[in-house]
């Protein structure tokens, strides 16, 4: 008898194109059941929760992973925090504030901007406690600090083992496989250059960490001492005697004011509410984000005009660097330029503000992306607020405004650029790579990557970036109102907090996202007793708008992205946001107005 084989599925064409229809369906479905329920009406009373957790965003722009398809509701970011708390305490339906805190990494800025709209609830008279889950670190502390009460979670450590930076030097790894760099460096603080050139840091590198560094842990000593009402010197005296404790330890030491099982504290801060609106337990439990959603916290009318707030997060780069509009890190200058010209063609905003958090980037997107702030300010009041970092090509962006506003702790200036070029010949050699080169013109072959810069040249490359660097300190001087040769002494790649470049004449205020809200509406003439309607720019996307812009290959890419987001990247068994650097010149050469490092608080 004949064996009968089993029958091979087969995917066609049409197959994939059915199953990839029926995924789409699915996915829209679930989103617009998602979307219609966060915004329900909310309760008549209420606790505002803020979920402060990882690297927080500055806005919760991106659909991966915070996309709320998968039974999540969209993370909020800092900005909707801050306007959350800023609208909450004038809310009388918001009974009190709960900051649920989870292995935060944030700049020392961020924490600033935290505990100011802690206070901003506080001063209306509404309670703002802290619950520390999990193992908390500094920045955990740190942010709790500002809260009414602290509560650790039972079963959980501490540790509080103070700050440090940490540099990694690649130039060795690189050596065994045959890759070196030539760099030209604008100038010697400019100490983004050195993981591939130098086997540690520099004096000036150094020096200029450690500055920051104590600026930073005078700050955090400071508030913890102040806020937890400790002995002075008694919170330094048990970071360097006692960095790890367990939950009932640090309420001995006076770090928390109680220790409580995490279901057990949310059953009964809902409780007080829930019974008397006839709601569930996590009914009366709202995060920031599906509450700025729902009081429509965002927006400008007729009846109403208002500030743009134009954020600029993550680095700068150059056209055609994201994949599609709305995914991806940092911004583009075709992104910038939409987001730019949608706020300056609507009536109704009369002024903007623009949020910088990012490093910096590619030198040439920075500088054009001044030049269309420039063009903007001819048209409507431009005001920077700057949140963690404003660095760099960031910086660069900050001089076409009429005011800026800095945190204490903001990481600014960096006023400097460099190139790396990377030289693969040995590495070409090693794996057996034959290379024959048939050229017309001296130079032709001058800036391969086969081999290194001869004096020459070398001497060129550096006069290019050293080219990017004077219009740089023309533009800081012209704009800030300083010799070229002050500012000079105050660049060369130097980091400042926002407390070193007020006094500098870098910046022009300290403060927050508010006060340049306030202060771009008082050049607009318009009321600034209360504050204004705001209108977000790059405008947020809904996941379903992606999918049905972008076409069957985007839909797709949300999907996995976001499927990766649950079962792999919150896992850590993947991560898939890899940074990459791309769109090099000639040669592998891109000058950079980039950050050298960034400082987090974990």
């Amino acid at each position: 008898m004949k064996k009968t084989e089993p029958r091979k599925l087969r995917i066609t064409p049409f197959r994939a194109g059915c199953l990839i229809m029926i995924l789409f369906v699915v996915v829209s479905v679930i989103g617009l059941f998602r979307l219609v329920q966060s915004a329900r009406a909310l309760p008549d009373s209420f606790v505002l929760v803020l979920n402060v957790a990882g690297q927080l965003p500055e806005i919760s722009d991106s659909p991966v992973p915070a996309s709320g398809f998968f039974g999540q509701e969209p993370v909020a970011g800092l900005q909707e925090m801050l306007f959350a708390m800023e609208h909450a305490a004038a809310d009388e339906r918001v009974k009190e504030v709960m900051v649920e805190i989870r292995s935060a990494e944030v700049s020392p800025a961020v924490v600033q901007q935290l505990h100011r709209a802690i206070s901003h609830v506080q001063d209306a008279g509404k309670p703002v406690t802290a619950f520390l889950r999990g193992g908390a670190e500094d920045a955990d502390l740190w942010i709790a600090s500002a809260c009414d009460s602290v509560i650790v979670e039972q079963g959980s450590t501490l540790l509080l083992d103070g700050l440090k930076a940490e540099l990694l030097f690649y130039t060795g790894v690189f050596e065994k496989i045959g890759v070196s760099f030539q760099a030209a460096q604008w100038k010697e603080w400019k100490s983004g250059v050195e993981p591939f050139v130098r086997k540690g840091a520099s004096r000036e590198s150094r020096a200029q960490l450690e500055s920051i560094l104590d600026d930073v842990y005078r700050t955090y000593l400071d508030d913890m001492t102040v806020k937890r009402e400790l002995v002075d010197g008694e919170y330094e005296k048990l970071v360097n005697s006692e960095p790890l404790m367990n939950a009932e330890r640090a309420f001995e030491l006076g770090l928390c004011d109680r220790v409580e099982g995490y279901w057990e504290y949310i059953s009964s801060i809902s409780g007080r509410y829930s019974e008397n609106n006839g709601l569930t337990a996590a009914e009366v439990l709202v995060d920031a984000g599906r509450y700025v959603r729902s009081e429509g916290l965002y927006g400008t009318s007729p009846d109403s005009p208002g500030i743009g707030v134009l954020t600029v997060e993550g680095g700068i780069s150059g056209s055609g660097n994201t994949p599609s509009d709305g995914l991806g890190s940092g911004i583009t200058e075709d992104r910038f330029r939409v987001a730019l010209d949608a706020a300056l063609e609507n009536d109704n905003v009369r002024a903007i503000v623009l949020r910088i958090n990012s490093p910096g980037g590619d030198a040439l997107a920075s500088a054009n992306m001044r030049r269309m702030l420039d063009s903007a300010r001819t048209r409507k009041p431009v005001v920077v607020s700057m949140s963690g970092v404003a660095a760099s090509g960031g910086y660069m962006m900050a001089l076409a405004s009429d005011s800026v506003f800095a945190e204490p702790l903001t990481l600014t200036g960096s006023i400097g650029v460099y190139a790396l070029k990377p030289v693969i010949g040995d590495l070409g050699k090693a794996v057996g790579l034959e290379r024959e080169v048939i050229a017309r013109g001296a130079y032709a072959d001058a800036y391969t990557v086969f081999k290194p810069l001869d004096d020459e040249s070398f001497s060129r490359f550096m006069e290019a970036a050293g080219w990017v660097y004077d219009d740089f300190i023309l533009q800081v001087s012209r704009s800030r109102g300083l010799l070229p040769e002050e500012v000079d002494r105050l660049a060369g790649g130097r980091v400042w907090t926002g407390r070193m470049a007020l006094e500098h004449g870098l910046v022009d205020s300290t403060g927050g996202l508010f006060d340049a809200v306030r202060a771009a509406a008082m050049l607009a003439g318009m009321e600034t007793g209360v504050l204004p309607p705001v209108e977000r720019y790059p405008a947020p996307k809904h996941m379903l708008e992606l999918l049905f812009e972008g076409g069957i290959g985007t839909s797709v890419s949300i999907v996995l992205s976001e499927v990766a987001d649950r079962f792999f990247y919150a896992q850590g068994l993947l991560d898939h946001r890899a940074g990459f650097m791309s769109d090099v010149g000639p040669g592998g050469v891109q000058v950079r107005a980039d950050m050298p490092y960034m400082i987090r608080i974990r």
